[in-house]
């Protein structure tokens, strides 16, 4: 009986020790991939100054929670289209210190393929926690909410 007492009171403090609090992140899961092996094809760029690592931390969910993706290496400029995992699903988008991307409703950056532009806003570091909420991109403008919108994304690197 004074074992399983003293246990349970050592586990109890072991517990509150750990508890996360409201401050922290804790996604739900979160995994580093590299953009050759997220999009499943081989991108390099020979001209890639030694800046930042090129890293982009998507979630999907508000605040950096849910199931997160930290995608790696994508050259200056390049294109990333994502993925079943991603795609429409994205609520929280953080750069790389040194980088400003830019964020598509559509898949190759570019034409959302009904004659319209894609809608397409600007990201810095340290990027958007709750896309469902309206932002001030990068460029300065008021964006409109984007959430679970993103199709694809390219970042380029600001000179330092």
């Amino acid at each position: 009986m004074n074992f399983t007492l003293a246990f349970l009171s050592l586990l109890s403090v072991v517990s509150a020790a750990v508890m996360p609090t409201m401050n922290m992140i804790v996604p739900t899961t979160h995994r580093v991939v590299s953009v050759e092996e997220y999009m499943g094809r081989n991108m390099t760029n020979e001209h890639l100054d030694k800046r930042t690592p090129g890293n982009v931390f998507l979630c999907t969910d508000a605040g950096f929670q849910g199931t997160c993706v930290e995608i790696t290496g994508a050259f200056d400029g390049g294109c990333v289209d994502l993925g079943f995992d991603l795609d429409n699903l994205v609520s929280s988008f953080g750069p790389d210190p040194g980088q400003t991307c830019i964020v598509y409703n559509a898949h190759g950056c570019a034409d959302s393929g009904a004659g319209d532009p894609a809608f397409a806003y600007f990201i810095s570091f340290p990027g958007v926690s709750d896309l469902s909420q309206p932002f001030i991109g990068s460029d300065g403008h008021q964006n409109a909410p984007f959430n679970d919108i993103i199709s694809s994304y390219q970042c380029f690197f600001t000179t330092t």
